[in-house]
């Protein structure tokens, strides 16, 4: 299989990522408002649930035009290496309970992403 990239498709391809995704993710994506996990711990002998309720995300700001593209040979064999910069800050603020026997609680949580970036070998 014979892949061709040249830059100029490249570019185009990530005006077009920088124009789109933030728009759906922002907008158009329907996120949970509440989520729920079920941990298990020494087979399953304690178990609880921890339960996050009215989820607030806030307005995303992504960065798709540094994504880096490189196509090396690793031992002879054509690889392809995607540098991907996706989230310069992402937060979302939620309610968490946890309904374990021992320690039940409930309190605020945050999570919030800064500078975000992942790598794809292929």
């Amino acid at each position: 299989m014979a892949l061709r990239l040249e830059q100029k498709t490249i570019e185009s391809w990530k005006r077009a990522m920088q124009s789109f995704l933030p728009h759906y993710i922002n907008a158009d994506l329907e996120l949970p408002k509440t989520y729920k996990y079920k941990v298990g711990f020494l087979f399953d002998f304690f178990t609880w649930t921890v339960n996050w309720a009215n989820i607030k995300y806030d307005v995303g700001t992504f960065d798709f035009t540094d994504i880096k593209f490189d196509l090396v040979s690793n031992f002879a064999e054509p690889m392809m290496k995607i540098d991907f910069p996706a989230f310069k800050s992402w937060k979302l603020e939620a309610d968490q309970t946890i309904d374990t026997w021992m320690l039940p609680e409930t309190s605020k949580v945050t999570l919030q992403f800064t500078d975000f970036d992942f790598d794809i070998n292929c």
